[in-house]
């Protein structure tokens, strides 16, 4: 009888702690995406073979302060399925904040989640309303957790970091590919590590794989039990009462090139519905100016030691008073290259890395209320 008692007591709590997930979905012919209540987004094929197990919100406002899925995420308005979706054909929508365990502990924010979908289309392209309901300021940075279960199965995944799209790739021999792509913001990391049971019962574990500010660009695990990925863009202050969005791209293919095609025509599908990528090719939120990708990037350790140089050039259609700043993946101002009026035509300034750590940068130019920004890395 005790024995019998123990196990009862044992499956109780297992069940306590076990989130019941009410989900929605829609498959667009070629890939079907899942919601919960709790903000779990599942990725499939067309067949609807599962492809991601899970992919999350992450939102970290310090090391010791982490929203994640499985200990912070109370569902505070039930997944459904939009009956007459204004911006897609298909749109799923779940809302979520951090009451889930504990709800003193920071931070304090919900996210409404949307998924849109188009017939036909390999992508689907996801939407995080994030808003920090606490008292004060966070510098936060937002991301994703994302757990591969291509074509059904864990394990001995590949994943990549692809420079060229700045997204993320996850395949595993002839499997189906699958790839994220950051649309509101450059990303700024992407870390792999193998799955392992009780790998998110730390906030500081975390916090260092969401900011490592570097990328993963190849990783082959040889664990059946698979790999979980942490991708993110750089910090977003958000004042008390604030909110920002965080758009991800996300596509399925046989193989990678027709993946990665989904991911640029996703890149299309967001400028003409929700805005132009920041840090693409095409962003230009004035057209009196245009600014190019710096050279060489990455930029490595100069031959006397210290001149960590690279060029930026930019190129002005008439007289223009202009800012060219650039910032950590922290969000914070690391030099100041130009801020004055110069006159229209081509312009060249060097930035120099010396004395800064290895990681990813952004600069930005900006004239008024118009600004564009790129991505650059170094490397000593």
């Amino acid at each position: 009888m005790r024995v019998f008692l123990r196990m009862f007591l044992v499956v109780i709590g297992i069940l306590a702690v076990i989130k019941p997930a009410q989900a929605q979905s829609f498959n667009t012919g070629v890939i079907g995406a899942a919601v919960s209540d709790y903000g779990r987004v599942r990725i499939f094929d067309g067949a609807d073979t599962r492809q991601i197990d899970r992919s999350s919100l992450l939102v970290a406002s310090g090391p010791t302060a982490v929203f994640d899925y499985w200990n912070d995420t109370e569902n505070i308005d039930t997944a459904r399925t939009i009956a007459s979706p204004a911006l897609s054909p298909y749109e799923l929508y779940t809302k979520i904040d951090n009451s889930y365990n504990d709800p003193t502990l920071p931070p304090d924010v919900s996210a409404e989640i949307h998924i849109y979908g188009w017939d036909d289309a390999n992508f689907v392209i996801v939407k995080f309303h994030i808003l920090n309901y606490g008292a004060t300021a966070i510098d936060a940075r937002i991301g994703l957790e994302i757990i591969p279960q291509l074509d059904g199965s864990y394990g001995f995944e590949t994943s990549e970091y692809l420079v060229d799209q700045d997204a993320c790739a996850f395949y595993s021999g002839a499997s189906t590919n699958v790839g994220y792509k950051t649309l509101s913001s450059p990303s700024a990391s992407f870390k792999t590590i193998d799955w392992y049971d009780g790998y998110n019962s730390f906030d500081s574990d975390l916090y260092n794989w969401l900011t490592t500010n570097t990328y993963d660009t190849l990783d082959e695990t040889t664990s059946s039990d698979g790999i979980v990925s942490f991708y993110s863009q750089p910090a977003v202050n958000l004042p008390a009462g604030a909110d920002t969005d965080f758009f991800v791209a996300v596509a399925v293919g046989a193989d990678k090139q027709t993946m990665q095609l989904g991911l640029t025509a996703a890149v299309d599908k967001y400028a003409q519905v929700f805005g132009t990528p920041i840090g693409d090719p095409e962003t230009m939120e004035s057209r009196n100016f245009s600014l190019a990708q710096n050279y060489p990037n990455p930029f490595p350790k100069g031959t006397t030691g210290n001149n960590l140089q690279t060029r930026i050039r930019f190129s002005l259609l008439q007289s223009e008073q202009v800012r060219l700043v650039v910032y950590n993946s922290l969000g914070q101002v690391v030099a100041t290259l130009t801020n004055q009026q110069l006159p229209a035509g081509n312009h060249e300034v060097h930035f120099n890395g010396a004395g800064l750590p290895n990681g990813v940068y952004f600069y930005t130019l900006s004239s008024g209320s118009a600004s564009t920004t790129r991505k650059m890395l170094l490397i000593r």
